[in-house]
């Protein structure tokens, strides 16, 4: 990939034609980034999403505590909500095979 897009960089055509073949058949999963100051609307949003059924997850590389007070402001973490916590301290392991992951992307 990264090669074929640094042959096609300065050729706009190409690029549009490689994209095009690349970005088919894929399912909208949804993406969104919040900044620490908590926009406008955001909490209503996700609140209007989840009552639509729109499965809501939260990942993020702040500290738990952080994302857990984000979770709450932004309705994403509601009451009754279910949290699980994935971390290095509550999965052993995770470090590695984090570590063993990005050493593979490097060596690509």
């Amino acid at each position: 990939w990264q090669r074929a897009y640094a042959s096609l960089r300065n050729d706009a055509n190409a690029m549009l034609a490689m994209q095009a073949e690349l970005e088919c058949e894929l399912s909208l999963q949804g993406a969104t980034a919040i900044e620490d100051k908590l926009q406008e609307g955001v909490p209503e949003i996700l609140a209007d999403l989840r009552a639509a059924s729109v499965k809501v997850w939260m990942l993020t590389g702040d500290k738990v505590g952080t994302a857990k007070n984000i979770a709450a402001a932004c309705n994403i973490l509601p009451a009754s909500g279910v949290l699980a916590e994935i971390s290095e301290e509550t999965f052993e392991g995770l470090r590695a095979l984090s570590n063993a992951w990005i050493q593979q992307v490097l060596d690509e």
